[in-house]
């Protein structure tokens, strides 16, 4: 395999084995000036790249550099280009693909400019690309992850997060026990463990992760549960993968699950929904599920509700909604009553961390990519903190820092809750897409054992099924389709 490889003033050519042995520089930052993309010609074994506006080739081995006689004199900009059958195919920035021949350079280069805009180029020829039996071929070689073919033989490595197993052909992930974060990746669809000392990676060891959203880490069942907007499901597993089950199916009330957060006096874990129908049988709002699976429509209103989490101590539950116009950022007691609006002077927020030790709020806006620091009253909102361009997205507190994720950054953001010149990347891997929704846990600062006033009875305090801690009090609630009897207190079906 070849590639362009560094940044400006420091470009290269480089080339390997395709299991990445054997890094070899094909050309040096001396001889490019602006390299934007390459093809090989199988029968010359020689690499042509673009450089700048001019078109040069190289033998495989480094040598013989030259220009190509009537390269892309009648190109604007070259982008992309292409080898087939003794010609390059060359696309530039405006309307033409360049034809240039590899075996009558002397010719002049002729042009098809019969369409706009190219930005890309590709040949498909069956009789350019024969089918070719290798080691991978069957049954990818015994491999479970990726095969990759060397000759006769092959070698088997593991996706990012696995390590190879001692018998060279299975993947497995080795989770840790303390002191990491769960990290949702968008782009390659993946749940991420992230150890807070090293920066080391775990991939969840799970074939059910399929289009994750929300991530939510249960320290007292050593559990990690995942809203996914394939399935529609909140599921769970363990820690090594093992144990999945489905909490929930958001899908049967049309919708799917967005952020979670987990109400640490009970157990009960609270979801942000966003309907996938415009049926009027569709939820839109904030969810309720129970540890063993029993499910409450809390709050049914918004459009695209997003962040949410809890303060069981003092009962209120906070969410956002980027669908609304303004976007808000509102408040209720924890059992969906006495709805406040917050804060309305933002436009994408996407993410809330607590700090209940101050009864404050952190929220990140992706529009603005401003951080806010709101206290649990109306209108208390201020700027904490700016990070322009980066397309902010979930944030959580521990300890004294928060943590962050920015679609336009491969790495995580530590800052500190009080001074923001106080900041650092964490996790800067290029392995790692778009990061989204975000888990902490460190034994350090996470209570194991948090009270409110319906931590006894399992979590149900002195109700049937559902215990919502208030302001002043507790308030009961019973499954979709019931409703309390005369006691304020037990549901149709009885203790559940």
């Amino acid at each position: 395999m070849i590639w362009i490889n560094g940044r400006l003033g420091s470009y290269q050519i480089k080339k390997a084995h395709v299991n990445g042995n054997d890094i070899q520089t094909i050309v040096s930052f001396m001889d490019l000036s602006e390299p934007r993309d390459l093809t090989v010609d199988i029968a010359s074994q020689r690499l042509y790249f673009i450089d700048g506006n001019a078109l040069k080739s190289v033998q495989l081995d480094g040598t013989k550099l030259t220009a190509v006689d009537g390269g892309v004199a009648n190109s604007i900009l070259p982008l992309k280009l292409h080898s087939y059958k003794n010609h390059l195919l060359v696309a530039d920035a405006g309307i033409n693909i360049d034809v240039v021949s590899l075996t009558n350079t002397g010719s002049a280069t002729y042009t098809l400019n019969t369409l706009a805009s190219v930005t890309d180029i590709c040949v498909v020829d069956i009789t350019e690309q024969p089918k070719q039996n290798g080691p991978c071929n069957a049954n990818n070689g015994n491999c479970e992850h990726i095969c990759i073919p060397l000759g006769i033989y092959r070698e088997c490595q593991c996706s990012y997060g696995f390590i190879l197993d001692s018998n060279k052909e299975t993947c497995s992930s080795e989770p840790l026990s303390d002191n990491f974060m769960y990290v949702s990746d968008w782009t390659h669809d993946k749940v991420y463990q992230v150890s807070l000392i090293n920066d080391a990676v775990n991939a969840l060891d799970s074939s059910t992760v399929d289009a994750p959203t929300g991530v939510l880490y249960n320290s007292i069942t050593n559990r990690i549960y995942w809203g996914d907007t394939t399935s529609n499901y909140i599921q769970s597993a363990n820690v090594n993968g093992a144990g999945y089950s489905v909490l929930i199916d958001v899908g049967a009330y049309r919708a799917h699950p967005d952020r979670l957060a987990i109400d640490d006096s009970t157990g009960n874990i609270y979801y942000t929904a966003v309907n996938t129908s415009q049926l009027p049988a569709s939820f839109t709002g904030i969810g309720i599920v129970s540890p063993n699976g029993h499910h409450r429509k809390l709050i049914s209103e918004g459009v695209s509700p997003r962040a949410v989490e809890i303060d069981p101590s003092k009962g209120f539950l906070f969410w956002t909604d980027f669908g609304t116009t303004p976007a808000v950022l509102k408040r209720a007691h924890t059992d969906g009553t006495n709805i406040v609006k917050l804060y309305s002077a933002m436009v994408w927020p996407n993410g809330i961390a607590i700090d209940r030790s101050a009864s404050a709020l952190y929220v990140t806006d992706g529009y603005t990519n401003i951080i806010y620091r709101c206290g649990y009253e109306a209108n208390t909102c201020v700027q904490y903190f700016s990070d322009p361009g980066s397309h902010l997205m979930d944030i959580k507190l521990l300890g004294n820092y928060l943590y962050y994720t920015a679609w336009n950054k491969l790495y995580i953001t530590k800052l500190h809750k009080t001074n923001s010149s106080d900041i650092g990347k964490f996790a800067n891997n290029a392995e790692l897409g778009r990061l989204d929704s975000i888990s902490l846990y460190s034994s350090t600062f996470l209570p194991t054992n948090f009270q409110s006033q319906c931590s006894n009875n399992n979590g149900r305090g002195n109700c049937s099924t559902f215990c919502h801690p208030t302001p002043n009090n507790f308030t009961c609630g019973c499954p979709d389709g019931e409703q309390l009897l005369p006691d304020r207190k037990t549901c149709p079906n009885g203790m559940t």
